[in-house]
């Protein structure tokens, strides 16, 4: 498998750990969120490993449409990461306001 078939797939991946977060985040299953974390935290390395085969590879001259469906995929990636984020600010907010309320 070439090196940027291999890191699309990674971005997949991550991308579906990043989805399942998302989706325990709103059920409040932190053991699956730490689950999912754990998971993109060990797929790091690869990512960095095949990121840099890429950029040492050469590009094809065969307009190759890589560049643009990597950006389009880091995109979306950032978007789903962000709204984790924010979800999880939401719950703990509340969290917080709930723990106000009973003391």
């Amino acid at each position: 498998m070439n090196a940027t078939v291999q890191l699309l797939e990674l971005y997949e991946q991550w991308k579906h750990l990043t989805e399942r977060e998302g989706a325990a985040i709103l059920a409040s299953d932190w053991m699956e969120v730490r689950d999912c974390q754990q998971k993109k935290q060990k797929l790091q390395p690869e990512i960095i490993k095949v990121s840099d085969l890429v950029k040492d590879s050469p590009r094809p001259a065969d307009g190759s449409d890589f560049e643009p469906r990597l950006r389009e995929c880091i995109n979306e990636l950032i978007q789903l990461e962000t709204n984790n984020s924010a979800t999880l600010e939401t719950r703990l907010n509340a969290t917080r306001q709930e723990k106000e309320n009973l003391d």
